[in-house]
């Protein structure tokens, strides 16, 4: 046990105890105890370095990208009509790479408990209804028809900025993945004390071998790595990493061309309105 302690802190984490060997109960239950954490630290190390291979392969492909067009313009490879085009998708480039920098930030302070979230009644039909007001543009664009089911008002106890990011997230791959002319729908339903909330979409299925892993760290399907060049890999995984904060649960379904997310919230009381003539917090 000692050899191996000294190769973990070797950074070799392959080590473990023989546990057979030994014949003392007390000794043997030390062993198996140091044998999982050797395992909990070895996992930990394969999740760092996974997580630093896809980051840096995730920073290089833009700035691969950036490189490549300002050289272009630098040196007269592009030629003057076509300048403002690639100043497009330089800018582009360089809002994917301002994404990935906030999404992993955001992702590292909720992991480590330094994003503090703050559940107060919110109204989630309101605030649904408000997020999806901001992919108008897109959504008429793509000629989709929307379905709305979200009886107002609907409070739940959640932190209102980070569930705005899980809908907008949600809504944003909805919109992305929806086949021009489809049906996009958004609802909000009350079970067993819960809120459910779905976002739907007609488009590809997600093919069946691929859906255990989509809220995975930098996971990928296929249909995304061929029709979407924007993604970075960590929507979902953030969203199902703010939903577990929250102490609830997401789901995903995909099936004959629709596929369709699904998280919880605890349902609270609605707050009292305030009484006539009082000021809010901070009013003069």
């Amino acid at each position: 046990m000692a050899f191996c302690a000294h190769s973990l802190t070797h950074g070799d984490f392959t080590a473990r105890a023989d546990v057979e060997e030994m014949q003392d109960g007390e000794i043997q239950d030390l062993a198996k105890a140091f044998n999982g954490m050797a395992e909990t630290l070895q996992r930990g190390e394969e999740l760092r370095r996974g997580f630093i291979a896809n980051v840096s392969h995730e920073l290089k492909t833009p700035m691969t990208t950036i490189s490549g067009f300002i050289g272009g313009i630098l040196d007269g490879t592009v030629p003057e009509e076509r300048r403002e085009e690639t100043l497009q998708i330089v800018r582009d480039e360089v809002m994917r790479l301002s994404r990935l920098v906030e999404s992993t930030a955001n992702l590292t302070r909720l992991q480590t408990g330094q994003l503090e979230l703050r559940p107060c009644p919110l109204d989630i039909a309101e605030l649904s209804l408000r997020v999806l007001l901001g992919f108008e543009g897109r959504i008429e664009e793509k000629g989709l028809s929307v379905k709305l089911d979200a009886p107002e008002p609907f409070f739940v106890q959640a932190d209102p900025d980070s569930i705005t990011q899980v809908l907008t997230n949600l809504l944003d791959n909805a919109v992305k993945f929806s086949a021009p002319g489809g049906e996009l729908s958004l609802s909000v339903r009350s079970y067993a004390g819960k809120a459910l909330v779905s976002v739907a979409n007609q488009g590809d299925t997600i093919p069946p071998e691929d859906l255990p892993y989509i809220f995975d760290r930098f996971y990928k399907a296929d249909r995304s790595r061929s029709r979407d060049r924007t993604g970075l890999g960590l929507g979902l995984f953030l969203v199902r990493s703010i939903i577990n904060a929250h102490k609830e649960d997401i789901t995903a379904t995909s099936a004959d061309g629709r596929t369709v997310f699904t998280f919880t919230l605890t349902e609270c009381k609605q707050p009292r309105s305030p009484q006539p003539g009082a000021g809010r917090e901070g009013e003069g």
